[in-house]
């Protein structure tokens, strides 16, 4: 019985060492094979407000008031920007490349869809509308003009978006470090934005 397991596990090693020697000499070990289907927006794609983009934002403390926005220029501003390149080349052979504020203003509660029938947003959950309606008037919107994206940081054109919490620096009605530091404490952003969701493939 000893002598059979003995040349069971030689026949087992042996055919273990035959395959990675196989592997060596071939350089192959295990192969996978896919399907798959790239389905993308090219950079000429323009996502805007009409197809459903948007989104506002609240810079705020839950300290149980409502006040209007958190905006004070002495401490810290949210600021929009847009970010853009490529498109036509000027005379001189240079495509355009820059950053720009976004115009923003302080959202209705009819932007916000809280009143009326002309929302900006797509239906809110229920168990968010407490909450959205308390902090209403902090909301900071972009006018739907200039709510719009397109292309990639890959792309040779483009333009993308984003906020900031911009620190008061370099005025002189700026407040210390410190007041800055103690006012920024127990502070919060909300975003309220539409979530879309797109088909695997593109539309014939």
């Amino acid at each position: 019985m000893g002598a059979l397991c003995s040349v069971l596990l030689f026949l087992i090693v042996a055919a273990y060492f035959g395959q990675k020697i196989d592997i060596l000499v071939t350089r192959e070990d295990v192969n996978i094979v896919t399907a798959s289907l790239d389905s993308f927006f090219d950079q000429d794609y323009v996502l805007d407000f009409d197809a459903g983009l948007n989104f506002a934002i609240a810079f705020t403390a839950y300290d149980g008031t409502d006040d209007s926005p958190l905006n004070d220029p002495s401490i810290v501003e949210v600021v929009f920007n847009a970010y853009q390149w490529g498109g036509e080349a000027t005379d001189g052979g240079e495509y355009f490349a820059g950053r720009s504020n976004i115009p923003t203003h302080t959202c209705t509660r009819e932007e916000l869809g809280l009143d009326g029938n002309n929302s900006k947003f797509f239906p809110i959950v229920e168990e968010s509308h407490p909450e959205l309606d308390f902090h209403s008037k902090k909301f900071i919107c972009v006018d739907q003009e200039d709510m719009f994206i397109s292309g990639d940081y890959s792309s040779a054109k483009a333009r993308l978006m984003n906020f900031q919490l911009v620190k008061c620096h370099g005025h002189d009605y700026c407040k210390s470090d410190e007041e800055i530091k103690a006012y920024l404490r127990n502070k919060f952003l909300l975003m309220v934005s539409n979530q879309i969701r797109f088909e695997s493939r593109k539309d014939k």
